[in-house]
């Protein structure tokens, strides 16, 4: 598993396109977003009437918002560009998204036992599945009436969606305790399973078949496992050797570096978030013109509630956080998307400084527990991005939707689309922080 780590590239190459196809489609955009302007505000009032309000800069918990009208506009257009399908379509999908994850979020919080789970149709057909453990309460089929969306339940769930999260915890302690330098375990609600990749060609590691057998003492009546192995690393870290999306790293050498992720406050402390394995980040380097200020190492966790960090500076923490190395390439944060609110093919955007693009893309998976260099780290994402490969040096950037902030970047499969993040909730409870709000 690539953690993105240190690369000696010169910085000059993090400018360059990585997008395949991307730049070439790029004539498009102001047309896109001329037709996106007038389809927006029909279809998603809500979020087209918070943008015209003018909140002054404070901090908040305000979780699951709807985002701001400018910036849903913009990731629509990209990815309607990316599918070569209708605006129109891409924003009637992201406002189904957007109300599922504020049901499912309250359900998982007010029935831990009975909720299991959410997924979307795939393509952007605006309907979704939610996963139950028995009978579905009838408040709960009374709360998605009045909302008009496709929403179905699905009543065969063996366990619920904390069941999940402990069974992969406990999965992926017993994989360390018996030899496995690296493994990655992804609950999976949908098919009612536990699939775990185990690296093929650890010589310390006990054989396949003994994996499988000690795994089936730790399932439920009704979860399968599904246990595979893969030779070479699994996955990298995307480190690189006072606002989110900017470039912080090594004092001692520069061409080690990271990307911040969200403005924070705590107390009387200020600073950023990143990804845990970012270590002694300690220069932020100002977006615009290049100057550098000093950051101080509050906290790092590479554990159970993610991969985390935290680091606070003397200065004013800003809501803005960049999407893009260009003045205006920038989203004000207005809200976070908790965890609870998570669902399989919900659409998801990306910025990291080393790839220097923005993309989009699926969350496939989360709640996963990955083992690599000695340590087990859990509440982990999967994504399958559209377009882009994380970079060594993404490591820590932003994961989001629209204004509202969403995760952390942890991890990359090296030579594909498929990424790792935190969930930014997952940062605040281990530092009791509160993001910045604009």
């Amino acid at each position: 598993m690539n953690t993105h780590g240190a690369s000696q590239c010169p910085e000059h190459r993090h400018r360059q396109i990585k997008f395949g196809n991307r730049s070439r489609r790029r004539w498009r955009s102001v047309r896109v977003l001329v037709v996106v302007a007038l389809l927006f505000a029909a279809l998603i009032p809500m979020a087209a009437g918070a943008a015209t309000t003018q909140p002054q800069p404070g901090v908040s918990q305000r979780t699951n918002q709807p985002a701001a009208a400018q910036e849903v506009q913009q990731d629509a257009g990209l990815i309607a560009e990316e599918y070569d399908v209708s605006v129109e379509t891409v924003l009637n999908r992201l406002q189904h998204e957007e109300v599922v994850a504020g049901l499912i979020a309250e359900w998982a919080a007010v029935y831990p036992n009975g909720y299991a789970g959410a997924y979307h149709a795939d393509g952007f057909v605006a309907a979704s599945v939610v996963m139950w453990v028995g009978t579905v309460p009838r408040a709960v089929s009374a709360q998605a009436a009045p909302h008009g969306v496709s929403l179905s339940f699905d009543t065969s769930s063996p366990i619920s969606a904390n069941a999940y999260d402990q069974l992969a915890r406990d999965a992926a302690a017993l994989l360390a305790s018996t030899g496995h330098s690296e493994a990655i375990v992804e609950p999976s609600p949908k098919t009612k399973s536990l699939d775990v990749i185990v690296r093929g060609d650890d010589s310390a590691a006990p054989r396949l078949d003994a994996t499988r057998l000690s795994l089936k003492t730790l399932l439920p009546v009704g979860v399968t496992s599904n246990v595979t192995e893969r030779d070479g690393q699994l996955v990298d870290s995307a480190t690189r050797t006072f606002h989110g999306g900017a470039k912080i790293h090594d004092a001692n050498r520069s061409s080690r570096y990271c990307t911040s992720a969200f403005a924070v406050t705590r107390a009387q402390d200020d600073g950023l978030i990143t990804a845990g394995h970012c270590t002694r980040m300690t220069r932020y380097k100002i977006p615009l013109d290049g100057r550098v200020r000093t950051l101080t190492e509050e906290g790092l966790h590479l554990g159970s509630q993610g991969d985390i960090g935290w680091y606070s500076f003397s200065g004013t923490p800003s809501p803005i956080f960049y999407i893009g190395d260009g003045r205006y390439d920038t989203r004000t944060l207005t809200g976070m998307r908790r965890e609870s609110g998570f669902s399989t093919n919900q659409r998801v955007c990306f910025y990291g400084r080393a790839s220097n693009e923005r993309d989009c893309g699926s969350l496939k998976a989360w709640n996963l527990c990955i083992t690599y260099s000695g340590a087990t780290v859990c509440n982990i994402a999967r994504v399958t991005l559209d377009d882009v490969q994380v970079q060594e040096g993404d490591s820590g950037g932003p994961w989001y939707i629209g204004s509202t902030a969403v995760g952390i970047t942890a991890a990359r499969v090296s030579g594909s689309t498929t990424a790792y993040f935190t969930p930014v909730e997952a940062a605040l409870n281990r530092y009791g922080l509160d993001l910045v709000y604009g």
